[in-house]
């Protein structure tokens, strides 16, 4: 089982974003998320240490909504992370305001990535989409189905486990 993809390009959408913007974020969280930043790192070096035509990644950070995290803006930044390069979008950390501008900027990340990748002849699209957040779920979701991209899903943490103790909304538990 040593293949290596030699003609594919990998997206990997997540919480992934430079250490900076995440220790600068974290900084007044009411729950840093460092064990999951750890772990998508050492998650993405192991992707990394394949073959790939193309390796990026489009990260949002992990901060709970203003409030609970004092920042109430997080400006869009690029960065380079052991060879890849990687976005992330312009966010107003508002409750559902952050969302749906997720939502929004990731759609447009991701159909600007797919029109990229198009052109390299013989080579197919893999998006790595780390964790089920509605907010990077719907996007990916609606570009595999418009552009028929391939899509592997790494769910760290079941849903139903996250919020125990936390009493969610109805819509929240329904959905």
């Amino acid at each position: 089982m040593n293949e290596k993809p030699s003609k594919s390009n990998l997206l990997f959408v997540g919480f992934l974003v430079d250490d900076q913007t995440f220790e600068s974020s974290m900084r007044n969280e009411k729950f840093p998320q460092h064990a999951a930043h750890a772990y998508q790192k050492k998650l993405f070096r192991v992707l990394l240490s394949l073959r790939w035509n193309s390796i990026n990644i489009l990260g949002s950070i992990p901060a709970s909504s203003f409030s609970n995290n004092p920042n109430l803006f997080f400006k869009s930044k690029t960065w380079d992370f052991k060879g890849a390069r990687g976005f992330m979008p312009f966010s107003l950390n508002l409750p559902v305001v952050k969302g749906l501008l997720k939502i929004i900027a990731f759609f447009k990340y991701l159909i600007r990535w797919s029109v990229i990748n198009r052109n390299r002849e013989g080579s197919s699209k893999i998006i790595f989409l780390y964790a089920l957040h509605t907010p990077h779920l719907i996007p990916v979701f609606l570009l595999k189905k418009i552009c028929g991209l391939k899509v592997i899903v790494f769910i760290p943490d079941m849903p139903k486990f996250m919020r125990i103790g936390v009493r969610s909304p109805l819509f929240i538990r329904w959905f």
